[in-house]
């Protein structure tokens, strides 16, 4: 029972900082030329919950917005394919890593969670950590540390 309340938490929460966020970054990529584009707040907060709930595939997640009600609430009812999911995903990649991070950090600071260190791995045999992988063993504690001058700004708007 709590786990469903703390994502029903999770998506008002997720939905009112991408309100606050300055999405020009996202915005100013595009031009005026081509097809309609799904609005860069939908698309952003909908990756930002599926990568809380652990969904990174755009295929899964274009599947799961017809099904998932904290899903269709953040996509407005929209049924947005999984190419234009990818395509978002591919072009805002730094962006939107970013944008996580701030959101993960302004959560721990309001209480809602915690940050630790994650670790996913899909080979079923024992690893080894190869010296140039996972940034030469920077933590999450120091990379959050360096983004927080750009954290400041927005966390004084909620």
């Amino acid at each position: 029972m709590r786990k469903s309340w703390v994502r029903i938490i999770s998506v008002f929460f997720i939905r009112k900082v991408v309100t606050e966020l300055d999405l020009s970054g996202f915005e100013r990529s595009y031009s005026a030329e081509g097809g309609p584009l799904y609005a860069p707040e939908l698309m952003l907060g909908v990756w930002l919950y599926a990568y809380a709930i652990g969904i990174t595939s755009a295929r899964l997640l274009s599947r799961r917005l017809g099904e998932d009600l904290p899903l269709r609430y953040l996509a407005g009812g929209a049924r947005v394919d999984n190419w234009a999911l990818s395509a978002f995903r591919r072009r805002h990649a730094v962006g939107l890593n970013d944008t996580f991070t701030q959101v993960l950090e302004m959560a721990r600071g309001l209480g809602l969670g915690k940050l630790g260190r994650v670790a996913i791995d899909a080979n079923p045999g024992q690893g080894q950590r190869q010296p140039r992988s996972c940034g030469y063993g920077a933590t999450v504690a120091q990379r959050t540390s360096e983004a927080a001058p750009q954290r400041a700004p927005l966390a004084a708007g909620l």
